[in-house]
């Protein structure tokens, strides 16, 4: 259903930019209770219904509480809401419509119909701000944060109060009353009872934030205890760690020398065998060289050794043999 094709920029009596966030622009009434079709202009401050009993004053007060999806049995008129169908057309759909503000010059809309008989289940509808068309709700999250948003709490018997529930306030003991009075009073953004509870959360925090800084400050006086005691520790450990250092270093100049000197003493080692290997060599060479030297001459003589020999031999027979060849071992021949 639309309204009209474009959002305007009244109600038709009063500018929009005039109404407060939360407030009731216009209430559109068909086929439900007394009333074929009807729509009731708002005033932005304050709205009073006059008329004699049976007018319809009622009818209005039903309807507010119905679109904002009050409990009918807290009502007190009936228990069921086909009862609100129009008696003479009772085949007819129920339809409420209500234009609400947002405080910026527009309106969204909440529209709820149903039918009498078997066929009774509410259908929920929601125009948006800045669009003229109202779209269908799956579930009723977006309707009943809207309320929440808007403050429009028909069950508080502060904020809406039908004669029949007079006695009700009555009975409401001190506590309760002052809740529900402080849940009517909102400034469009947030109710009194809201606020209430955050002051109460905020000294609760405040108590136990001063109970942490107390907390907190023996904490640190206990810490400044472990850090001298600490402090005291670690400069035995300081003084332990430099002695500890000191020997490790006497260690290590120990080890040093210790490897030094057998470096040394191998070098040394090493020296003297490759002196005496030297001197070997030396020696060896000089033997070798006299023992060649008399090789050499013996070979030269050996010619005339034979001769003389064969001539021994020839006098002497077999002792000269025997001579020549004792002869011969010891040249090396």
């Amino acid at each position: 259903m639309r309204l009209h094709d474009e959002p305007s920029s009244t109600n038709g009596h009063y500018p929009l930019k005039d109404f407060k966030a939360g407030s009731i622009v216009s209430l559109t009434l068909e086929n439900f209770m007394s009333t074929d079709y009807t729509k009731y202009p708002f005033n932005p401050t304050t709205n009073y219904i006059f008329g004699a009993n049976g007018t319809g004053k009622s009818t209005i007060v039903s309807a507010l509480f119905i679109i904002f999806d009050g409990r009918i049995a807290k009502l007190g008129r009936a228990d069921d809401l086909s009862m609100f169908v129009n008696r003479e057309r009772p085949n007819k759909k129920a339809r409420i419509t209500v234009e609400i503000s947002t405080g910026r010059g527009t309106t969204i809309g909440i529209q709820r119909s149903w039918c009498s008989g078997k066929n009774k289940n509410t259908k929920w509808k929601m125009r948006r701000e800045r669009t003229s068309t109202f779209n269908p709700l799956n579930n009723k999250d977006e309707l009943t944060r809207t309320i929440n948003k808007y403050n429009l709490h028909v069950m508080n018997l502060m904020q809406f109060l039908p004669q029949e529930k007079v006695n009700d306030l009555s009975d409401l003991s001190s506590k309760d009353r002052l809740t529900a009075f402080q849940q009517a009073i909102s400034d469009g953004k947030e109710n009194l009872l809201e606020k209430h509870e955050k002051l109460i959360e905020y000294q609760k925090n405040t108590i136990n934030a001063k109970d942490n800084i107390i907390g907190q400050e023996r904490t640190l006086e206990d810490l400044k205890r472990d850090e001298e005691r600490d402090k005291v520790r670690v400069e035995r450990f300081q003084t332990m760690q430099k002695h500890k250092d000191k020997k490790q270093r006497f260690v290590l100049i120990k080890n040093y020398v210790e490897w030094t000197m057998k470096k040394e003493l191998v070098e040394y080692t090493v020296a003297c065998h490759e002196e005496w290997k030297r001197q070997h060599e030396e020696v060896k060479e000089k033997l070798m060289k006299d023992v060649n030297l008399q090789l050499a001459k013996l070979s030269k003589e050996e010619p005339a050794l034979r001769k003389k020999l064969l001539r021994e031999k020839k006098c002497s027979g077999g002792q000269g043999l025997a001579r020549v060849q004792t002869l011969s071992k010891g040249t090396g021949c």
